[in-house]
C-alpha cells in the first residue's frame, strides 16, 4: 500500500494468484488505473463571528489519518485534530481575542494539502456597570448620558441606546 496521498495500489488475485507476478501472459501495463483526487474543502459554521465565539470547523478530502494544522491568519490555533479514514475532520475553536477584521482560517495536512476559509470578526460589546453618584439609588427606569442618550430598566439589567 503506498504512503502517497493520491495513490493507490490495489493487489488483484484470482482463486489465490496474482496475475501480475504469476502469469506471464497478463500484460501490467494495463493493470494500472488513476483515481483522481478529491480537492480539498473546508467549511464553518459561521462566516461572521465575535471574540470567544465558538466556531465549528469541517473539512473533506485531505488525506487519510492525518494530522491536520489549523491556524487563523498564519497564526496556529492550537488544535489537536486528526482526519478519519476518508480524509474527513470536524473540531471547534473559540475566536481568539484579536481585533476586528477579515480573517483566513487555513487547514493543512500533514503532507501540505489545504484549504482555506474566510471569517469576518466583530467587535464583541461589553456589558458595563453604572454607578449611582453619591446619595443616589438606581432603580427603575434611568436615563443616562454620556456622550450619547442611552435609557433603560436598570432592574432588569440593561441599558440601551435611546431610539
Amino acid at each position: 500500500m503506498s504512503s502517497v496521498p493520491g495513490s493507490l495500489n490495489i493487489a488483484v488475485t484470482v482463486n489465490g494468484v496474482s496475475p501480475v507476478n504469476d502469469c506471464p501472459f497478463v500484460r501490467k501495463d494495463l493493470l494500472s488505473m488513476v483515481v483522481p483526487r478529491v480537492p480539498e474543502k473546508l467549511e464553518l459554521s459561521a462566516s461572521r463571528g465575535q471574540i470567544g465565539d465558538e466556531i465549528l470547523i469541517k473539512g473533506f478530502g485531505f488525506s487519510p489519518s492525518s494530522a491536520m494544522k489549523i491556524t487563523l491568519n498564519g497564526d496556529d490555533l492550537k488544535i489537536s485534530i486528526e482526519t478519519d479514514a476518508l480524509g474527513s475532520f470536524a473540531s471547534g475553536f473559540h475566536v481568539p481575542e484579536i481585533s476586528a477584521g477579515d480573517y483566513t482560517i487555513e487547514a493543512e495536512d500533514q503532507y501540505g494539502f489545504s484549504a482555506t476559509a474566510s471569517i469576518t470578526i466583530s467587535p464583541r460589546h461589553k456589558r458595563g456597570s453604572v454607578r449611582a453618584p453619591n446619595g443616589y439609588t438606581l432603580a427603575g427606569k434611568v436615563r443616562l448620558f454620556i456622550g450619547e442618550s442611552l435609557s433603560g430598566d436598570v432592574s432588569r439589567g440593561w441599558i440601551e441606546r435611546a431610539s
